[in-house]
This record gives C-alpha cells, structure tokens and sequence, in this order.
C-alpha cells in the first residue's frame, strides 16, 4: 500500500527538511550570509592564528532559520553554484 517514497506521515511528525516550518506546500525562503554574521557569538573567536568561521557560507530559510547548506573554506571541493552565484551579487 505505502512504498518508500509515499510513505504515511506518522501523527505529530512534520517533513522540516522539505517545507518550512513543515507546512506542506510552503518552501523555504532562502537566503546566503557570512557564517559569522549569522552565529554572533562565533564572530571574533580566534583559534591559534586563524579566525573562527572567517570565510565560511551558511545557507538558511529566512523564515524558520533551517541551516540547509554549509560551506567551509577549507573544504577541497569546487564551491558549489549558490556560493559562486552569491559572491557574484556581493562584488
């Protein structure tokens, strides 16, 4: 009757990492900003001679706060498009 993608919801429990603030329907707003402009308390931490979170990304649903993709500087990998794309518009 229910395979594993139409799978029944069980009470009480909400798809978060799908809709916002798990309303069916409603998509999260997102947005990109400096980690450290989210997360205040990060903003001046220095750990040796590095600064904590200095040039990372954070992308977040401006409605619920959801963190859905982080992105660390030290990361090896190619930057992915929502962060190239935002540098673009910050320049």
């Amino acid at each position: 009757m229910f395979d594993d993608e139409n799978q029944r919801p069980y009470p009480g429990k909400k798809d978060k990492n799908r809709w916002c603030k798990g309303k069916i329907g409603k998509e999260h707003s997102l947005q990109v900003a400096k980690y450290s402009d989210i997360k205040q308390r990060y903003a001046n931490l220095k750990v040796g001679k590095h600064v904590f979170g200095a040039n990372w990304y954070v992308q977040y649903c401006m409605s619920c706060g959801k963190e859905i993709n982080i992105y660390y500087s030290f990361q090896k990998k190619n930057k992915p498009q929502w962060l190239v794309d935002y540098l673009k518009r910050t320049k």
